[in-house]
């Protein structure tokens, strides 16, 4: 063989591996790229779930929320008549009280004026039995 075989040779050798060693490494670059550009794409929809999953997370207790003030309404619009009932109530005792104390005063007064007029009339009749007795006294 002759040197200048073997110096193609090994030129061709040392070539062979220098393209094999760029082009592998233009692969793995290659490859590299798609990794990050799949590693990014798997972010973007890991984030893209994680922000629906927030936003729906958000909407269901917004929603709780309005089913809690709706019901506190319910229940305040409920206590509210009760409140107006009970003071309708109370209005319509005090005014039955009111009257009943009316009442009471005018029948004490009434029962007072009866024991006066029967005072005063045993009172008559006593001088009525006098004066008779008197007149009796005087014809005997």
């Amino acid at each position: 063989m002759d040197t200048s075989v073997v110096i193609v040779l090994l030129v061709s050798l040392f070539g062979g591996v220098a393209i094999g060693y760029i082009l592998k490494r233009i692969l793995s670059q290659k490859e590299d790229q798609n990794n990050k550009q799949k590693v990014a794409e798997l972010l973007n929809d890991a984030n893209n779930k994680a922000n629906q999953i927030l936003l729906d997370a958000k909407n269901e207790a917004l929603k709780t929320i309005n089913q809690f003030k709706a019901e506190e309404q319910k229940k305040r619009n409920y206590l509210d008549q009760v409140e107006s009932k009970l003071l309708s109530k109370e209005e319509s005792l005090d005014k039955k009280i009111s009257e009943a104390e009316k009442q009471r005063v005018d029948l004490e007064k009434r029962a007072e004026d009866t024991r006066k007029l029967r005072e005063e009339a045993e009172h008559l009749k006593d001088l009525q039995k006098i004066e008779l007795e008197k007149v009796s006294n005087l014809s005997k």
